[in-house]
C-alpha cells in the first residue's frame, strides 16, 4: 500500500478537522504544490463546478419569478423601440 498521498488530497483531509481559516490555508498551500497536469484538472473541474452552481442558481431565480422583471423591461423597451441587441453589433 502507498504511504503517500498528493498535497491536494491531504489538504482535504484537513476539511474536518481545522477550522476554516486554517483549512483554506492548507488547501491553498497543497494547490500551490500540485504539478500542471493535476493544477489543470483542478481549474477544470473548479470552473464546471462554478457554471454548475451559477447554472441552478438561475433557474431557481427564473422558477420564482425573480428575473420577471427583466422581461418586463425588455417588453416596455421593445415597445418604446429602445430595446437593443446583446452583444451589440457592430
Amino acid at each position: 500500500m502507498c504511504n503517500t498521498i498528493s498535497p491536494f488530497a491531504a489538504a482535504l483531509r484537513l476539511y474536518c478537522y481545522t477550522s476554516d481559516v486554517d483549512r483554506v490555508e492548507e488547501i491553498e498551500a497543497a494547490i500551490a504544490q500540485l504539478p500542471p497536469d493535476e493544477f489543470r484538472r483542478l481549474a477544470q473541474w473548479l470552473h464546471a463546478r462554478e457554471q454548475s452552481t451559477w447554472d441552478s442558481r438561475i433557474d431557481a431565480d427564473a422558477a420564482s419569478g425573480k428575473l420577471d422583471f427583466l422581461f418586463d423591461e425588455a417588453e416596455d423597451e421593445a415597445i418604446k423601440g429602445t430595446l437593443r441587441e446583446w452583444p451589440p453589433t457592430e
